[in-house]
């Protein structure tokens, strides 16, 4: 990982010096919408939801120089198949495998070091904190009979980021991005596994 991660940010550090187009058309204040795929981390969880997607709004605002900060609302989402779920404070198997469903709430702040924004191609690396509610139901039959569980809670989350955007014109952008998210849970709907998940986010960047 160390072989792929250090010579990433190399180059995020030398790109000024190596493009040729500046640009000053991204100025104070920008709306972003991403989506893509994602991959938990826990092999259960990971088993279960096979390609969860994520969708994310933001507003983002320059601080100072290559500086910014962005409030963010997001959908995170995923259909599975459990072999297992809770029943009656006891985990239960299926007959065989169950229907699940995985929705996530989020809200939090991003900080980026964005040592682009005065070139047309715009490297970025970043991270943020903030909360999220996730909710969880399963479905499936036990011994002939069907039976379901359902539970949510309020989490934290902490996700890290590396990415860039490239100006189409003045005011548009694509923007392709890369996130690590840490998210912790207390509960049991979970057999208290992390719901942590790399997504891969493709979508645009207005700059007002």
């Amino acid at each position: 990982m160390r072989r792929i991660i250090l010579p990433a940010v190399l180059v995020l550090l030398l790109w000024p010096t190596v493009s040729s187009a500046r640009n000053t058309d991204r100025c104070w204040l920008s709306l972003g919408v991403v989506g893509g795929p994602a991959v938990f981390t826990e092999p259960e969880l990971k088993d279960e939801f096979n390609i969860p997607v994520q969708f994310e709004l933001e507003l983002k605002y320059y601080l100072w120089k290559p500086f910014s900060i962005a409030g963010t609302f997001g959908y995170l989402y995923g259909e599975g198949r459990p072999l297992r779920a809770e029943w009656h404070q006891q985990w239960v198997n299926y007959d065989g495998h169950g229907v699940s469903f995985w929705r996530g709430y989020t809200f939090g702040v991003l900080g980026r070091i964005e040592i682009g924004r005065y070139w047309r191609v715009n490297p970025y690396l970043g991270g943020g904190f903030g909360g999220a509610y996730n909710s969880v139901e399963r479905s499936g039959k036990l011994k002939g009979s069907a039976i379901s569980d359902s539970n949510g809670e309020y989490v934290f989350q902490y996700p890290t980021l590396v990415g860039f955007d490239f100006l189409l014109n003045k005011v548009i952008a694509i923007r392709l991005e890369g996130r690590w998210t840490f998210m912790p849970t207390n509960d049991s709907f979970t057999d208290e596994r992390r719901f942590d998940f790399w997504s891969a986010l493709i979508g645009l960047q207005f700059y007002f």
